[in-house]
């Protein structure tokens, strides 16, 4: 079920910042003694800064991180007369309850009858068909999907390609075969339920299968994900908050939020009246692959997302578009599209 809205309560890595890479150098005067920069990425054009010498207090991690930075921010702006870009490491987890969304304490446990827990993870089984066959295998196109491990669903048999430690392994499979009590954390499903959002939209897409999240919360680092994303990343599931996330709002990115099943409206979790929510698509009660050869429905603005990733792979095979052209044409209101044939399967995607 969609969570309740409400501010995000985002955990950081307490000994990380992250840097505009331009001003890097005039801020290294001002950084805490003993500092080490971990990174430096120009696709990002960030520096991630462990300043972990610091002599934290015995508080709030993410209080003391937040002063760092004002100071910085302050000492930086009284140097230069220019503002600093910087910000926290946050870990982008759980993708399903809390902490990140600030959701309830249930997680994601499919059973048949209903919803099991609280907050946005609550998947329950579906009466499943298989998904839509290849049509054209030769014009494919490859759709990227950095996630959890992938469960080889038969549906998604030959349909992927799997990096090194990207399937679930032979004990999770075991365990997800028991009775729904001692099941897997259901987060584990959540790049299998992705893979199947994306393959009803785009057929003949190829699956590029990468694991970057954690398979017991879902989690990583704001950085640690940013690196590793291609263009697309879930706006978060943090209500009508107006707060930028990471990396949903980098300006390369084409972020996305959820709406209520069957209607242009945003659904509760997902963020809106925002400058950095370029798109919104369905994101309750979406339908999906799940675990070793089920179906399920999940809410999410998790599932909105390869929504977007897949009409835009179709584009992209069907039109001839660039990713460019075909994020474009999404971002045009639906009733201002230019229609070709199967344009309308595409008017639940929407800009903001």
């Amino acid at each position: 079920m969609p969570i309740d809205s409400r501010e995000p309560t985002v955990k950081v890595r307490e000994n990380q910042i992250v840097v505009d890479l331009e001003q890097l150098e005039k801020l290294e005067p001002v950084l805490p003694l003993g500092y080490k920069v971990i990174d430096r990425n120009t696709a990002l054009r960030l520096a991630l800064i462990d300043v972990s010498p610091r002599p934290w207090a015995e508080t709030d991690a993410d209080a003391q991180v937040e002063e760092l930075i004002n100071g910085l921010r302050e000492a930086y702006k009284t140097r230069y007369g220019d503002e600093l870009v910087i910000g926290k490491n946050r870990i982008v987890g759980s993708v399903a309850g809390s902490p990140y969304t600030g959701g309830g304490s249930g997680v994601a446990s499919p059973y048949t009858g209903g919803i099991h827990g609280k907050g946005q993870g609550g998947a329950r089984l579906a009466e499943g068909n298989a998904l839509p066959e290849r049509r054209d295998a030769k014009r494919s196109v490859r759709a990227g999907i950095l996630d959890t491990r992938l469960f080889e669903h038969p549906d998604l048999a030959g349909r992927y390609l799997a990096s090194f430690g990207a399937l679930v392994t032979d004990d999770q499979k075991a365990a997800a075969a028991r009775p729904p009590a001692d099941q897997v954390h259901a987060n584990l499903a959540h790049a299998t339920f992705i893979a199947g959002v994306i393959l009803q939209r785009a057929p003949d897409a190829d699956l590029d299968i990468r694991r970057a999240l954690d398979e017991d919360a879902a989690t990583s680092s704001s950085w640690e994900v940013a690196v590793k994303m291609a263009e697309f990343a879930d706006a978060g599931n943090n209500g009508p908050s107006s707060k930028k996330m990471w990396p949903a709002a980098l300006p390369q990115v084409i972020a996305v939020g959820a709406d209520k099943e069957g209607s242009p409206e945003p659904a509760a979790f997902s963020p809106v009246n925002t400058e950095w929510v370029d798109l919104m698509a369905p994101g309750e009660q979406v339908y999906s692959t799940y675990e070793l050869g089920d179906y399920a429905l999940w809410d999410g603005t998790s599932f909105a997302t390869p929504a977007v990733s897949g009409a835009i792979a179709y584009l992209m095979q069907t039109e001839g578009m660039s990713s460019d052209d075909a994020g474009a044409w999404l971002k045009t209101p639906p009733a201002a599209r230019k229609p070709f044939p199967g344009s309308a399967a595409m008017d639940d995607i929407r800009p903001i």
